[in-house]
């Protein structure tokens, strides 16, 4: 878990470019993600094929939910975090907004 998180902040440093509140569209940090989210969103009783994680270049320590299939999170957020644990925490409490209408 934790080298997860690691090629995540990783690569999102790698691949930002220098440009305000951008989405970021990465394979290998969207893979990433999916895995992580995957156990979260199958508690939560949600898709996991359909609900997406979208990560948005932004240094604020933000997360939300738009609908009931895009989640979005900060890479300012991401590149906080110290654990593949606490990105999945912030996925969890997204989720429930979404399992709860």
């Amino acid at each position: 878990m934790r080298r997860s998180l690691s090629l995540i902040v990783l690569l999102c440093l790698v691949a930002f470019p220098a440009r305000a509140q951008t989405m970021l569209r990465d394979g290998d940090i969207e893979n990433a993600l999916r895995a992580l989210a995957a156990p979260v969103l199958a508690a939560a009783g949600l898709s996991t094929s359909r609900t997406r994680i979208v990560v948005l270049q932004d240094r604020q320590m933000n997360a939300f939910v738009l609908d009931r299939e895009h989640i979005f999170l900060h890479s300012g957020l991401i590149l906080r975090l110290k654990t593949a644990e606490q990105l999945q925490s912030v996925i969890a409490h997204e989720a429930a907004h979404i399992a709860g209408g």
